[in-house]
């Protein structure tokens, strides 16, 4: 549809904007509740690997990243 293009505007965007630093401890993790479309927040230990003296977090089975590109008024927001 015409009316949809140039409708997504991502600024500078790359992989490591994606790298979520490893607290060191337990991290907030949010649960999925079985059968609801709602979450719950958990402290768990998460996977980590270093690099460059600096602990991230690494996906596994368990434990997956879900992250929000605000993609509309280009202001480069991430969560």
């Amino acid at each position: 549809s015409p009316q949809l293009k140039d409708t997504v505007h991502i600024g500078e965007f790359s992989e490591e904007n994606l790298r979520l630093i490893h607290p060191g401890k337990k991290a907030h993790v949010l649960q999925m509740m079985e059968g609801q479309i709602t979450t719950e927040d958990v402290f768990e230990d998460v996977p980590r690997v270093s690099s460059g003296g600096t602990d991230y977090f690494v996906s596994d089975d368990t434990y997956q990243k879900i992250s929000v590109i605000e993609r509309h008024k280009n202001t480069g927001k991430i969560g």
